[in-house]
């Protein structure tokens, strides 16, 4: 196992977990409590006037306002982010319409993303509205967040809750806009349903809101607590994937690199054929040398990949037998899955077949010569016309 490859994989994996974003009205209540303080109504009949959801959708709270006209010096009270202008950089209002939306930039959403370094001068600018911050990047539509039970995920590593109703029923589905950004791999389906049951008995078994009542730190410790264990039960959720279609790309390249350090092909192989030979490795090593192997390699790897393949076989050539009565030994290429457009010649003397194996393996260049008069020994007087090689 790499060091270097567990280090980035463990920082994706806290970078996924920095990401997670749980309902929780308690908190809802709490932001409430404050905004009445500061001398604002809440009406608390309607949860998407409230500003605790509010930030979540990406919109600012009548008191967010008022607090950034001040932290800003005056203006219209919005976060303020700089972006290039006809005459140079200049102050623009950070909000969902700006980064989304018809006429919103995306290109500034991809450099203000989780982690960015314009998000972190971002937030050290103003360290008490990173919940409105992530808001604006990744807005919870208020009808999914008021709606959704104490504990549900709302949002994680690229993936929005949503509620579908079709011929399957109503139900919860993840889906995400931009699936080559996200944190969470495609084929990662058991991730957030996992996570989700874990926060679920977390809250079942720890949660007792009359505590809040004479502790106002209840809430802050118990959310603390539970998002302590987020990046240890991520990982643990994908070691149990190991060796199902949900496995991460990180345990697919440790357990390939262990069989033939193949983890330096999965850049070149498509998802699907990736988890083929994450499956079917050690089959593959078991029966090396099998026809039936190198079938399944070529209908499962080569074919879908786009992977032409061609193998040669020895023939007589039989130009020249009138002179001595001796035929020669050539390579004929023969078609394994489909050909490609301009290979060239397909009869090939043995000689070349020979130099082109050379940066095959070591040693290959020994006694080439030797070596091809041996073929010809072995070829020439054979009694059948065709002989299979292993050269593809």
């Amino acid at each position: 196992m790499s060091s270097t490859l567990y280090q980035a994989y463990r920082r994706q994996v806290l970078a996924l977990a920095n990401t997670l974003v749980i309902r929780m009205d308690a908190i809802a209540i709490i932001m409430n409590r404050y905004v009445e303080a500061h001398g604002y109504t809440v009406d608390w009949s309607n949860r998407a006037t409230w500003r605790y959801y509010m930030n979540l959708a990406g919109q600012y709270h009548a008191l967010d306002r008022a607090q950034l006209k001040v932290i800003n010096g005056g203006g219209q009270g919005y976060l303020k982010i700089k972006i290039a202008g006809s005459t140079g950089p200049v102050d623009v209002d950070f909000t969902t319409s700006l980064i989304g939306g018809v006429m919103g930039d995306t290109s500034i959403a991809g450099e203000y993303q989780w982690g960015s370094t314009y998000y972190n001068d971002l937030v050290r600018r103003y360290p008490d509205y990173e919940t409105l911050i992530l808001g604006i990047l990744y807005p919870v539509p208020l009808s999914v967040s008021t709606t959704a039970p104490d504990g549900a995920i709302l949002y994680c590593g690229g993936y929005y809750r949503s509620i579908v109703n079709d011929a399957l029923g109503k139900r919860v589905v993840y889906t995400t806009p931009d699936a080559d950004t996200a944190l969470i791999e495609p084929n990662e389906t058991q991730l957030i349903p996992a996570l989700q049951q874990y926060i679920d008995g977390y809250l079942v078994r720890w949660n007792n809101p009359d505590y809040a009542i004479t502790d106002d730190l209840y809430i802050a410790s118990l959310l603390g607590v539970l998002y302590l264990q987020i990046p240890l039960t991520v990982m643990n959720i994908r070691l149990q994937s190991c060796h199902t279609p949900q496995v991460h790309s990180y345990h697919i390249r440790e357990h390939l690199e262990s069989h033939g350090r193949l983890a330096v092909h999965l850049p070149a192989l498509p998802l699907a054929q990736t988890l083929w030979l994450y499956r079917n490795i050690r089959y593959i090593e078991t029966n090396v040398g099998k026809q039936s192997t190198f079938d399944a390699l070529v209908d499962n790897l080569a074919t879908p990949a786009g992977v032409p393949l061609s193998g040669y076989s020895l023939h007589h050539l039989l130009d020249d037998i009138k002179t001595d009565l001796t035929p020669t030994a050539v390579g004929v290429r023969e078609v394994i899955n489909f050909r490609q457009p301009g290979t060239g010649r397909g009869v090939v003397d043995v000689d070349i077949l020979l130099h082109k194996e050379i940066p095959v393996a070591r040693d290959n260049y020994r006694d080439l010569a030797i070596v091809g008069q041996e073929i010809d020994n072995d070829i020439v007087p054979a009694n059948t016309n065709v002989l299979p090689t292993k050269i593809i």
